[in-house]
């Protein structure tokens, strides 16, 4: 990286006092630019490296004062060393207000002047270090953001890119996971779990759909109902702060992801230089979601259909969260049409039938407890839902929620496994019969219903497998309860 030679700006309108400066600058060792106006400063392309302005105070037309405002206007932080024959106090306590390092009198010693410059440009070379120095932890902060693969990747990174705009500040993100209550997910700093009363801001919402960038005094205009609600009073007073602000992400009109930012009273609110700067925050988290978000798609699809392939021939379907058809196997297409039509019918025809409605019922009434067991911290765990024929009692489908994890931003999906038990007096193939009921088992239950169907006792498949007994056991009352068995000699019997 080049390094920038630090260089020393002099305006003033004295010819004379302008090359006598100039000369003893140059003594010191310092590189002089001079200007003969406040204009002919503003017109020249200045140094991005460490500098400072000498600059008179009383000059025509643009004066040093006018000179400085216009600087502070256009955000530039170049240290000011002001010179002039008439100053007063008043002048000199508005020009140090305004940001000036040092006031000088005509006549002033020279190694005031010099000792000022020096200062000033020591001054300024380190807050350039520190401001490159800020942006590379800026751009790292943002490369781990876009390179978050999941909801805990993405919290990691989230803090260190909050922090470039408010440094120490408590952070809390919380996930919308069902359409009734978000979860909260993190927190930077320990905070009470529970829920609050959220009417205020669904007020807000109603009235500003879909709002991005929302702070306290958007949601609670009169103070004084802020220090009266539960949000202040369970998240805000326990941990010291006074301001908040929430980043709110919406998917479609469900709100899938809020960042909440909270700042202490020393700290206060956000002003308009910050809300600039998190308006882009905002853009640049949208983006890693939406790239989590359809990872997680995919990553889900795939993880569903790996799931099939182990159920098959058992006839399988998988529904979104709005029971649209996710995917379902040629043996599920064949069960719907003997749901409708029955045995006889459905063996001498080849129709398609739509889903039966008995199972979409399942679903809602499954979908209705899961909502209602969301907490705000955890998975809701929810029992499965089984449906038989209302006339034919040997067909059956079992509905599960599946999902692909407890802090993701996908909705869950339903998985139906469909089911033609044993007609009574029957007799189906027996190697049918078997693969359809291990399909129900997984892999390690498999190889304990083998051994269990080959005489061996529980202790002789627990050294078989390297289980313990306690565990052989509890496989054992697993593959009773799916299978619909109550002793070895019906699980040998059903398994032939």
């Amino acid at each position: 990286m080049i390094q920038t030679e630090p260089i020393v700006y002099l305006v003033d309108d004295d010819a004379s006092f302008r090359r006598s400066t100039e000369r003893l600058l140059q003594s010191a060792g310092f590189a002089v630019t001079p200007f003969s106006s406040a204009r002919a400063f503003l017109r020249s392309k200045r140094s991005e490296g460490p500098s400072c302005l000498v600059l008179d105070v009383q000059m025509p037309g643009v004066s040093g004062l006018d000179l400085q405002r216009e600087l502070n206007k256009r955000g530039s932080r170049m240290p000011i060393i002001f010179i002039t024959g008439h100053g007063d106090i008043p002048m000199s306590v508005r020009a140090m207000k305004a940001g000036a390092v040092e006031f000088l009198t005509k006549p002033f010693r020279e190694r005031d002047l010099l000792s000022a410059v020096a200062q000033a440009l020591k001054s300024r070379a380190k807050k350039t270090a520190t401001t490159r120095d800020g942006t590379v932890a800026r751009e790292k902060s943002l490369f781990a953001l876009h390179s978050a693969v999941d909801v805990d990747s993405f919290w990691k990174a989230t803090p260190r890119v909050v922090a470039s705009v408010f440094p120490y500040c408590n952070l809390g993100m919380t996930l919308q996971h069902n359409p009734v209550r978000p979860m909260i997910a993190k927190w930077l700093h320990p905070i009470p779990d529970g829920p609050f009363d959220a009417k205020p801001l669904e007020d807000f919402f109603r009235a500003h759909p879909r709002s991005k960038i929302v702070s306290e005094s958007d949601v609670f205009p009169d103070r004084a109902e802020l220090l009266k609600s539960t949000f202040y009073r369970e998240y805000m007073k326990p941990q010291e702060c006074e301001h908040a602000v929430g980043l709110f992400f919406w998917n479609g009109p469900r709100l899938a992801c809020v960042i909440t930012i909270m700042r202490t009273a020393a700290q206060g609110p956000a002003d308009e230089a910050g809300l600039k700067q998190l308006r882009r925050l905002y853009t640049e988290c949208e983006l890693a979601l939406r790239r989590i978000s359809s990872l997680e798609r995919e990553h889900s699809a795939r993880a569903a259909f790996e799931s099939f392939v182990r159920r098959l021939p058992l006839p399988t379907m998988l529904l979104r969260w709005t029971l649209e058809l996710a995917y379902q196997n040629r043996a599920a297409r064949e069960f719907c049409l003997l749901w409708r039509d029955g045995p006889e019918v459905s063996r001498v025809m080849k129709a398609t039938a739509p889903r039966p409605e008995e199972i979409l019922d399942g679903c809602r009434r499954l979908k209705r407890r899961w909502e209602t067991s969301a907490g705000v911290t955890g998975q809701p765990i929810v029992s499965e839902e089984v449906v038989y024929h209302a006339k034919w009692k040997h067909l059956r489908a079992t509905i599960s929620i599946t999902h692909l994890n407890s802090g993701g931003l996908t909705l869950p999906l339903f998985l139906i496994q469909c089911e033609e038990l044993r007609l009574p007096g029957a007799a189906p193939k027996a190697a049918e019969t078997r693969l359809a009921h291990l399909a129900r088992l997984t892999a390690r239950e498999q190889e304990v219903t083998r051994l269990a169907c080959d005489g061996r006792s529980n202790q002789e498949i627990a050294d078989e497998t390297g289980l313990s007994l306690q565990m052989v056991k509890k496989h054992l009352h697993a593959i009773f309860r799916k299978l619909e068995v109550t002793s070895r000699s019906r699980l040998m019997a059903l398994m032939g």
